[in-house]
């Protein structure tokens, strides 16, 4: 499989998907990739996730869905 990306993030945790989440808000047009050794939020993130601001968490959930089918 040969994709191109805008920008490739490395770590499916709360800081690889906000950064995903804020891109996406900026620029809609940008391709992203989010790479994560398993699955999104499976890690040490899962136990933080209280501290994501309500207003993003429309945006969070897309990119979470969209890339945890990839």
């Amino acid at each position: 499989m040969s994709e191109m990306y805008d920008i490739c993030i490395i770590g499916g945790g709360i800081m690889g998907c906000t950064i995903a989440s804020q891109i996406s808000i900026l620029d809609k047009n940008k391709k992203i990739a989010l790479f994560d050794k398993s699955k999104l939020f499976s890690g040490c993130s899962s136990y933080a996730g209280s501290i994501i601001s309500p207003i993003n968490l429309s945006s969070l959930h897309r990119i979470t869905t969209e890339y945890s089918k990839m």
